[in-house]
């Protein structure tokens, strides 16, 4: 190969390097500009997205936190059915795309679970909610949304899903913070408290003194007559 061909080979190579950097720079910019999660534009903006994601572990970082957080909020249960779905789809690819990345990325597998969820797909909702108990058995705060996903989906919950969710209970029931989270629930769903009150009398008579109190720490006073 002579000179001048070869350094037009380079230049074509260096501009096809430039063109890419600029992609990847135009994604990356994308996520720091993208609506507040709490704003109007949020669930518009994120249903009308593209689904392909080649981002840094970084902004995979920041759209899963939107994406809980889309998924799980009350306005959710506002937003058309095609918004809400294309939420669903563009954060199941985000999820899809971490724990491809890190397998061991239990909030990733939450989220996808989450999304799955939103989408009909039960089966890869459980699979993904397994996985998320798996990678994430010991962390608390993973244990709460876990409850919260399985509690709001408690007619699909198989066997295997059943148990994670026993461990998490009994892991909040014992915990500082989730203790309350567990009473709070206790009183807001008639439905939970024959299956909390068989988790709680296998533990400690301690334990279930300790749930005992926190049930009347969050139980609202009553006027006086």
């Amino acid at each position: 190969m002579t000179a001048k061909p070869f350094r037009l080979f380079q230049l074509v190579f260096l501009l096809l390097i430039c063109l890419l950097s600029g992609h990847l720079l135009w994604q990356e910019a994308g996520v720091f500009f993208r609506p507040d999660s709490r704003s109007n534009a949020f669930f518009e903006e994120a249903a009308a997205s593209g689904t392909a994601v080649d981002l840094s572990a970084y902004s995979q970082k920041l759209l899963l936190g939107d994406c809980h957080y889309g998924l799980t909020s009350v306005r959710a249960l506002a937003q058309p059915k095609a918004r809400i779905e294309g939420l669903a789809g563009r954060c199941r690819t985000v999820a899809t795309t971490s724990v491809q990345g890190m397998p061991t990325h239990s909030f990733a597998w939450l989220v996808l679970a989450e999304a799955s969820a939103w989408m009909g797909d039960m089966p890869a909702m459980r699979r993904a909610y397994l996985m998320s108990g798996a990678t994430g058995r010991n962390e608390q705060w993973m244990a709460e949304m876990r409850v919260e996903l399985a509690e709001n989906h408690f007619a699909t919950v198989d066997s295997e899903m059943r148990k994670q969710h026993e461990q998490d209970l009994a892991m909040l029931v014992r915990s500082t913070r989730g203790i309350f989270a567990i009473a709070r629930r206790y009183l807001d769903s008639p439905d939970f408290h024959d299956r909390i009150v068989r988790i709680v009398e296998t533990l400690p008579a301690s334990q279930q003194e300790r749930f005992l109190s926190a049930i009347k720490r969050v139980t609202p006073a009553q006027p006086e007559s």
